[in-house]
């Protein structure tokens, strides 16, 4: 539930949720929340709720006051003190007329809710008592056939259940696949298991577990977690193990990764307490943990979990590539000294024993850690040896990481052709592999170069399909970054209101994510929502909204000196401050930003943002009537967008050139560049899969045309 509360923002769909005061729900205080706190009952409510419980409308004025007293607003409290005094026999009913069979200052009502569900269960008879606490030890829900197993009370049963629904402390759930009933409450399962002593407690779980077992065989993958629970609390510490170890593979299974990673942590433990687990179990569950932990963005637990799998592994190859893995994790975390420390680790071992794998993945941590602090971008010797190398091995998760690491790289240099086939190749080999999760780096990057090149229809699909593989991995980390690309795909078509859903959702996520300690805390994550969004509201004509936007992102970049992809984000960055001055009536202003971003790109191969930046640039100096400054600035910018094949600076940085030809005088070279313009538009527009995105395409189209130097603000 708390991913879909992550992804609601970009969807019209409401959720409703309650909770009991007191209790700290895990969705975290969010803008587009409504808390509505639930007031305590009236006097007349109460009364009311008293009287439809006793199907009568007239009430002592007594038992009124009783019940205000002691209820203080608290349906449950009403409802159980009524039904606990006519139990006793305080109160009677005669015609539809509630009496009094006793002065109420004789009555002793208990002030805890807890003490008069317990009151009554202590009025119930010998084996209606017995029944319902032996369901309490099955749980909340429980099986009418297991309890009849565990109760021997043959055909009497049916009628002390049938007691217990009367007096509504328990109603029937459902009757297909088979008969099974429910607490009425929480409190009253809670209440019912606490009456258990718990020597016969611990002995029931056993029961009860056992009984599942003989009773469930022919379904017993069902019912793994409630063996694992019922074994676990019966101290039957090798039965607990297998079931916990059984539930986590399962759960796993069905990318229930944080149930996952809880039964892992929970049969480790029960390992280490038993002692004489074999060495491949407990291997196994650590490396559960780590991949779990992983996709859940748990990114310092699953270095941890990775480190600890490495150390117990016989196999010094096997080792090697777990160490790697223990690498890439602690580097996503931002913990660059542990990430180096595994990563050699990895090399020494894949030395030792000629692990190919290992060897590899060693390699791939390596460039991922290039790229993040923006050094040897220019350089593809290491990734295309790596590459060749993982081919080699033979490992396909290795394999799929390997293209993935080629594929960002061809994608930051603006080599969406080759960038495209790289992650189409990952995203195969990982989905041979049965582990799409391994393919959702790749697809992202795929999904930036086909958004790139105008192949809407493919880029937003896989933006789609990521966003939805998220939500079922329970992945945080890439779904805000995943989010923040769909933002800005949506800007490529001129559609900034829907892109600024995405943008804020994306945002939002990724700040919370970080505040809540569940991903590392460097800005990149959450700045470059934060700089799309200040580009929707800016081409919206939100100026001081978009300032608000960039300004403690700004602060962050002084502040944070976290490596992780500052060279890139901090030119983003810049181009929006430009935009932002530019659109605010300071075009001078605006050039020196754009310059310094110009300064920054030196330095590392990003044709897509020189480009952008160049239109920038010509963009300001037209507007200030330079135009021998902007001819060469645009120029460059077409050139270099033909080039990568980018259309969208294409026709902005065309459509500058058709206004600029205008201003010369030269009708015919503006004539070319408008229709150079429109046959862009012409020829992607078909490709756009939803019609109001086509719509808002068409509408950018008339924007850039008629007013290139306002059109992109």
């Amino acid at each position: 539930m708390a991913f879909v509360s992550d992804t609601i923002p970009a969807l019209p769909i409401l959720v409703v949720l309650t909770h009991r005061p007191g209790y700290t729900h895990p969705f975290g205080d969010r803008s587009y929340h409504a808390r509505v706190p639930l007031q305590p009952l009236s006097e007349v409510a109460m009364a009311s709720m008293v009287g439809s419980v006793l199907d009568s409308k007239e009430l002592p004025s007594a038992l009124r006051l009783l019940i205000a007293e002691k209820a203080e607003g608290n349906p449950l409290f009403v409802e159980e003190v009524t039904t606990s005094l006519l139990e006793e026999g305080v109160l009677a009913l005669k015609e539809g007329r509630v009496r009094l069979t006793r002065d109420l200052a004789e009555v002793a009502v208990p002030d805890r809710i807890q003490d008069v569900l317990m009151a009554r269960l202590d009025r119930l008879p010998e084996e209606p008592k017995r029944a319902i606490q032996l369901a309490s030890v099955i749980g909340r829900e429980f099986a009418m056939r297991l309890l009849s197993r565990i109760h021997e009370a043959g055909a009497q049963l049916d009628e002390i259940v049938g007691e217990l629904r009367s007096l509504e402390l328990i109603y029937e759930k459902s009757s297909h696949p088979e008969l099974a009933y429910m607490f009425k409450h929480a409190l009253t399962h809670e209440v019912a298991y606490e009456s258990v002593l718990v020597a016969r407690r611990k002995a029931l779980h056993r029961v009860v577990g056992t009984a599942i077992e003989e009773l469930y065989q022919d379904r017993i993958v069902e019912h793994y977690e409630a063996l694992a629970h019922h074994f676990g609390e019966s101290e039957d510490d090798e039965r607990a193990f297998r079931y916990h170890e059984l539930a986590s593979e399962k759960s796993a299974a069905a990318y229930a990764n944080h149930a996952a990673i809880d039964h892992c942590r929970k049969a480790l433990a029960l390992a280490a307490r038993l002692g004489d687990v074999e060495e491949a179990r407990i291997l196994a569950l650590q490396v559960r943990v780590a991949e779990c932990c992983w996709m859940t963005s748990d990114f310092g637990a699953s270095g941890e979990a990775y480190r600890a799998a490495a150390e117990v592994c016989p196999d010094p190859g096997e080792a090697s590539l777990l160490h790697g893995f223990a690498g890439m994790s602690y580097l996503w975390d931002h913990d660059y000294a542990a990430s180096e420390r595994s990563v050699e680790r990895a090399v020494d071992l894949s030395s030792k024993s000629g692990a190919k794998a290992g060897r590899a993945f060693a390699r791939i941590v390596q460039d991922e850690c290039q790229i993040v602090h923006g050094r040897a971008l220019d350089d593809d010797t290491l990734p295309l040896e790596t590459l060749a190398l993982a081919e080699q091995a033979g490992n396909p998760a290795v394999h799929a990481w390997a293209l993935a690491q080629c594929a960002q790289r061809a994608e930051w240099r603006s080599e969406y052709r080759r960038c495209i086939q790289l992650g189409s190749q990952a995203v195969e080999v990982a989905t041979r592999n049965g582990a799409p999760g391994d393919a959702l780096f790749a697809s992202w990057f795929l999904a930036i170069a086909c958004v790139c090149i105008g192949d809407y229809a493919r880029g937003l699909g896989l933006l789609g399909s990521g966003l939805e593989l998220c939500d079922r991995i329970g992945d945080r980390a890439i779904q805000a970054r995943l989010l923040n690309t769909m933002g800005w795909a949506h800007a490529e078509l001129g559609c900034h209101e829907r892109a600024a859903e995405f943008n804020r959702a994306g945002t939002v996520l990724a700040r919370e994510a970080v505040e809540l300690g569940l991903v590392a805390g460097a800005p990149e994550l959450y700045a470059n929502g934060a700089i799309n969004l200040a580009g929707n509201l800016m081409a919206l004509g939100r100026f001081d909204e978009a300032a608000e936007q960039l300004a403690p992102i700004q602060e962050q970049f002084d502040d944070d000196p976290d490596p992780w992809m500052r060279w890139r984000w901090s030119v983003r960055l810049r181009h929006h401050q430009a935009r932002l001055a530019f659109g605010r009536g300071d075009p001078e202003g605006a050039l020196e930003l754009a310059r310094d971003e110009v300064e920054r790109l030196a330095r590392v191969p990003a044709p897509k943002l020189e480009c952008r930046a160049l239109e920038q640039i010509g963009r300001i100096h037209l507007a200030l009537g330079e135009h021998e400054r902007a001819a060469p600035e645009l120029a460059r910018a077409v050139e270099i967008a033909d080039e990568i094949e980018h259309p969208s600076v294409a026709w902005r940085a065309r459509s500058l050139r058709a206004e600029l030809a205008s201003r010369r005088g030269e009708r015919a070279e503006a004539d070319r560049e408008r229709a150079i313009v429109a046959a862009h538009f012409e020829r992607l527009a078909p490709g756009i899969p939803d019609q109001s995105l086509r719509r808002g395409f068409r509408e950018l189209e008339q924007g850039i045309l008629s007013d290139p130097l306002g059109a992109h603000r």
